[in-house]
């Protein structure tokens, strides 16, 4: 019957892939048979996952506003969530943003501020907002929030002249404004496959979106920053996999193939003094 193949599946898929018996027990339980979809899921890989980046709805808009603001020396002021995903994905953003700035030799400052969900509750509180429009940011960025601030954000451009930027994992409501310019994984029109990831590992993708984008400009900035970019690699990737674990994403497709790298990376890290 079912048990006497199951048993056999296992088998099969123990001695092809050098697996446990328990494991590969599981694995059939679970439909696997020995092949590529088997494969794909004990070795997922990033790059296969991972699909184009540039099909991440507003990267380029994105990215085209953060270059000008860098390059007219426009401080920059990131707003995050409290939380894992909201630190792990400000301290991807402001990897980013530093190695674009230092690369093109911009007098940007770059100030990262987190939100206190005890006494400011959820999101960006207006006032801090305000402040930092005040202060002389030209551009916001909100990270691991704002999705639903968008009127909030209009104002702030309106008033201040203020770029603003919502990189953000929560699904818009229907009777949201919609903030000015929105990266986020769940919104309409959205090209990627993966829908269900952290803030980080939003932050991730946009990372390696960027690399492309900074190799298509053909300036010899972009290209040092490409570079640096892929060299800290296996930094993105392990705040990447910080946040996709603790904000509990499903570990299929692109998340798994993130943090089994990511695991990979942090092991060597701790084993290196």
């Amino acid at each position: 019957g079912s048990d006497a193949s199951r048993i056999v599946t296992a088998e099969r898929i123990a001695r092809r892939y050098d697996l446990h018996a328990i494991n590969a027990d599981l694995l059939a339980s679970r439909g696997f048979q020995p092949g590529a979809r088997l494969k794909r899921f004990l070795e997922p890989s990033i790059d296969k996952e991972l699909g184009d980046p540039l099909k991440l709805k507003n990267v380029e808009k994105a990215f085209a506003v953060t270059v000008e603001a860098l390059q007219k020396g426009q401080n920059i002021t990131v707003f995050h969530d409290f939380d894992v995903d909201g630190i792990t994905a400000a301290v991807q953003e402001y990897l980013l943003l530093t190695t674009m700035r230092d690369a093109m030799g911009s007098k940007s400052k770059i100030e990262v501020v987190a939100s206190r969900r005890m006494s400011g509750g959820y999101g960006v509180k207006p006032e801090v907002a305000r402040e930092a429009c005040e202060k002389g940011a030209g551009l916001l960025i909100t990270l691991d929030m704002g999705t639903q601030q968008g009127a909030l954000l209009r104002e702030l451009e309106k008033k201040y002249g203020v770029k603003t930027i919502v990189k953000d994992h929560h699904t818009p409501g229907k009777d949201d404004v919609a903030p000015p310019l929105m990266m986020n994984p769940r919104q309409k029109g959205e090209k990627i496959k993966y829908r269900d990831i952290s803030a980080g590992g939003l932050m991730y993708v946009q990372k390696r979106a960027c690399e492309k984008l900074l190799k298509d400009l053909h300036k010899p900035w972009a290209t040092k920053a490409a570079r640096a970019l892929k060299a800290l690699e296996p930094d993105f990737v392990s705040f990447a996999t910080l946040s996709s674990v603790a904000d509990v994403m499903p570990l299929t497709g692109f998340n798994r193939a993130l943090v089994r790298s990511g695991l990979v990376f942090m092991t060597q890290m701790a084993a290196t003094p």
